[in-house]
């Protein structure tokens, strides 16, 4: 698979090492990097914790997409890897936002005990984790959506540096702004 774009946005489930993954490409391909739940929080103050408490989920998914909307705005022609909240892509106004700014989609296919594994160091950040039958549901829920990207790459069993590097040679970025031939 050949990309045209300089803008890659990964999705999966939580744990899946989005934020981590993205940070290596970036600094691989030397382009920027931005996570959107860091970008929300420094935007309003407040933890995604928090958000979801005082607005619930559908108040920040709306959150989500105003501030990814944002985002490709202000990129112009700026190379960058963005990395989304495991429950975004579900959302059909974020998935729109990204088909509209042209931008290629990679899902980080992680196993769902490898995510549970992950998410055990962070309890208190996952906002929508309660049970594992619950978690189980969400995972099955949000497997249809995220099997919509451009391509997958498993992440279990991998490090950060060896995602990055498949995902650049599978879409076959290079560093710096991409250029279409």
């Amino acid at each position: 698979m050949t990309s045209e774009s300089d803008l890659v946005v990964l999705v999966g489930f939580m744990g899946a090492g989005k934020t981590t993954v993205g940070r290596e490409l970036a600094r691989l391909l030397n382009w920027s990097f931005y996570d959107l739940d860091a970008l929300i929080e420094a935007r309003t103050g407040r933890t995604v914790p928090a958000l979801f408490a005082e607005q619930g989920e559908s108040g920040f998914r709306k959150l989500e997409a105003q501030s990814l909307r944002e985002l490709f705005e202000t990129l112009e022609d700026e190379p960058a890897a963005i990395a989304l909240g495991g429950g975004a892509f579900v959302q059909e106004a974020i998935r729109q936002i990204i088909r509209d700014h042209s931008a290629s989609v990679v899902y980080l296919d992680v196993g769902l005990e490898e995510a549970l594994r992950r998410c055990a160091s962070a309890p208190g950040y996952r906002p929508l984790l309660q049970d594992r039958e619950q978690i189980t549901l969400l995972y099955e829920e949000r497997l249809p959506f995220y099997r919509t990207a451009h391509t997958a790459v498993r992440t279990d069993g991998k490090t950060p540096l060896a995602v990055a590097q498949e995902i650049a040679s599978t879409l076959q970025l290079r560093p710096g702004n991409q250029e279409a031939e």
